[in-house]
């Protein structure tokens, strides 16, 4: 096992009605005045959001809204967030919803104290954000509970990623049952997301050991059992929900690969340029991209594809399967592409995979062999 260094310092509060803690957990950090960001639909048709503001008012915690974040959300909201909070002289950024939610949360917190928001996302070092709070309402991508953040730059069309440990969140308030309220397609997207985080490193990593790869089984095998009803998932069982809520959370969190060396994140790299120039939901391109990405790699990668078809779920046959019974893509032909857009997404999947200091290994020839594969 390699050395390593794992820093979580984020406050994880995990159970029904949690959510009405919001208001003590900021005041009690002596702030006064909050961005709250959520979404469209769920969050404020179920109520949630009413709820949150009324606990924030009850704890004299004055607020600002930007709402109406869009999945795979852009930087032109992400520059409003941050007009906002110097307008009106906000303290923190409270998130309340799935992950695109608390990604554009993360990125007004960082951005607040940049020239540049985009610059964040282009090399420059995050050395400061405003204090992070979140309620997600699906279990996904795990960013309650870690400091990365993904955003597409609609101008110059990229979706990149950054991190920073000033980005992980004060606290996050977990409620399961919050998760009911997302649409089975919205959830099927968080698991394969998820999905993703452990399987990813387990299948490129050049050096593992035995812990860490059984761990990655098991919460692999977890999202799997998760979805065993479909269609469709058991909205109103909530320890399932619990189960699987936690599962995403350790999944995104960094935690199953530490001691590893040599692991990269060519799934997400591809899938999102599918979303930065398709606006193809990132669950959904991941789905696509994934079996792809194994009939490349079966001859390289055969001992851990071999391995994981053995503990989980036999690659990539059963696992195609799977995502078509969550109704899920899986070729490029199922969101209306064909071989005349692989130059272009291999293209913008490049400048991905030089940010991520991969493009040795994923070339535009290796991307667009891939990209074939998923036809």
């Amino acid at each position: 096992m390699n050395d390593f260094t794992f820093y979580s310092p984020t406050k994880l509060m995990f159970g029904k009605d949690k959510e009405k803690q919001i208001g003590i957990e900021i005041a009690n950090r002596g702030i006064k005045k909050v961005l709250l960001v959520h979404g469209k639909h769920s969050a404020i048709e179920s109520g949630l959001i009413d709820r949150v503001k009324e606990c924030l008012d009850y704890n004299c915690i004055k607020f600002f809204t930007l709402g109406g974040i869009e999945s795979n959300p852009g930087l032109l909201q992400v520059k409003k967030g941050i007009d906002i909070v110097k307008e009106n002289y906000l303290e923190a950024v409270l998130a309340v919803g799935g992950g695109s939610v608390i990604d554009v949360a993360k990125a007004i917190a960082a951005g607040y104290y940049m020239k540049n928001v985009w610059d964040v996302f282009t090399g420059n070092t995050i050395t400061s954000a405003l204090p992070i709070f979140t309620i997600p309402t699906l279990a996904g991508s795990g960013s309650e509970m870690n400091s990365g953040m993904v955003i597409t730059n609609e101008e110059t069309r990229q979706k990149f990623i950054a991190a920073a440990p000033c980005l992980y969140p004060v606290a996050s308030i977990v409620n399961p049952a919050l998760t009911m309220t997302a649409p089975p397609f919205v959830t099927y997207c968080g698991i394969v997301d998820a999905f993703s985080h452990a399987v990813e490193p387990y299948l490129t990593a050049v050096q593992g050991n035995q812990l860490i790869a059984e761990m990655i089984e098991v919460l692999a095998r977890t999202l799997i059992r998760a979805t065993g009803h479909i269609p469709p998932l058991c909205i109103d069982d909530y320890d399932l929900r619990a189960e699987l809520s936690w599962a995403t959370i350790l999944a995104g969190s960094g935690m199953p690969v530490r001691g590893w060396s040599g692991y990269s994140f060519p799934f997400h790299i591809i899938a999102h340029s599918l979303s930065a120039l398709r606006n193809t939901p990132h669950g959904a391109a991941l789905s696509i991209i994934i079996p792809a990405w194994i009939r490349w790699a079966k001859v390289e990668k055969h001992a851990r594809i071999n391995r994981f078809s053995e503990k989980v779920i036999k690659i990539p046959e059963e696992l195609e399967k799977w995502f078509i019974d969550m109704k899920l893509p899986t070729r490029l032909r199922d969101i209306r592409l064909t071989i005349e857009d692989i130059p272009e997404i291999a293209e913008n999947a490049f400048e991905g995979a030089k940010q991520m200091k991969v493009d040795q290994v994923y070339t535009k020839d290796a991307i667009s062999h891939i990209l074939g594969l998923a036809l």
